[in-house]
């Protein structure tokens, strides 16, 4: 009795197909159905320790998710998912806005939504010294496999 013909590599197909798929409704569910806006009043454990409100925002056209907020010695560091991270500066000029009074230094890193890197695309800092600066942070090349 001879074994049934496969074709090689169908099972790494349909895994592939499979995962493609799994990342397609991810994607959709995170980024395209984020809500539209969050009212004033919203409840306060839609709120960061800072205030800004958490989940997808929509202003206009622009944006934005805040991750995290971490604060110390005068310093903010501020993580946000945007899905056009290139309009950094214009969303870290609201952040900053809301709390210039109580820091010396801002720093907003600007992550793409479901992109799988955890290393940030821009950084926009902000002191009371220099004001706004947007740094571009480039991907780093991974070396190719053999």
């Amino acid at each position: 009795m001879t074994a049934p013909l496969r074709r090689p590599g169908a099972g790494w197909l349909g895994a592939v197909v499979a995962l493609g798929l799994i990342a397609a409704l991810a994607f959709t569910g995170r980024v395209l159905h984020a809500p539209l806006e969050v009212a004033d009043d919203a409840p306060r454990t839609t709120r960061g320790p800072r205030g800004f409100p958490r989940g997808w925002q929509r202003d206009g056209d622009l944006r934005w998710n805040v991750v995290s907020e971490r604060s110390a010695h005068h310093a903010l560091m501020v993580r946000v998912e945007m899905t056009e991270p290139e309009r950094a500066h214009e969303l870290a000029e609201r952040l900053v806005d809301a709390s210039r009074d109580d820091f010396e230094e801002i720093l907003v890193y600007v992550y793409r939504p479901a992109a799988g890197s955890h290393l940030a695309e821009r950084r926009v800092r902000w002191t009371r010294a220099t004001g706004l600066d947007e740094l571009v942070l480039l991907p780093v090349p991974r070396p190719a496999l053999r």
